[in-house]
């Protein structure tokens, strides 16, 4: 999308909602190509403001230059992010409670690759853990852990 926001910029022809990052808000934002947000942040998002007072990784995230906000923080700035998504069906098949700790993940994963999770009789079948992005980096799906 970088490369892509000064040509659509450029054009006058954008969506309503853009995805980036603060150097571009800075830059366009001040420019007049966002309209700032602090008006409709404090007007009818009182979670999204309460986020920008107490969480400063989240402030710093939105706000620009001229002290406007051109976008809302990414959820990972509120400590979330994509979020793991668990196959309730192989922890019901196995016994498993929902996983809380990394610890409790490491036993979860461990018993979907060696037990028959999806219960067709082929302990061998199963994929218990799957990513984007290349191996050296799947760790990062649980770097807020």
């Amino acid at each position: 999308m970088k490369a892509k926001l000064p040509v659509m910029i450029a054009s006058g022809e954008y969506p309503d909602i853009v995805s980036g990052k603060i150097d571009g808000f800075n830059k366009y934002g001040q420019s007049g190509a966002f309209i700032p947000l602090n008006e409709p942040i404090a007007k009818w998002a009182p979670n999204i403001k309460k986020n920008l007072i107490d969480n400063p990784e989240a402030k710093s995230q939105t706000i620009a230059f001229d002290g406007n906000h051109y976008s809302v923080p990414m959820l990972s700035a509120m400590r979330t992010s994509e979020g793991m998504l668990v196959r309730k069906d192989w922890l019901d098949r196995l016994g498993l409670p929902m996983p809380e700790t990394i610890d409790d993940w490491y036993t979860m994963l461990k018993a979907f690759k060696e037990k028959d999770a999806n219960g067709n009789g082929d302990s061998n079948d199963e994929v218990p853990f799957s990513s984007v992005g290349t191996p050296d980096t799947y760790y990062l799906n649980f770097a807020d852990a």
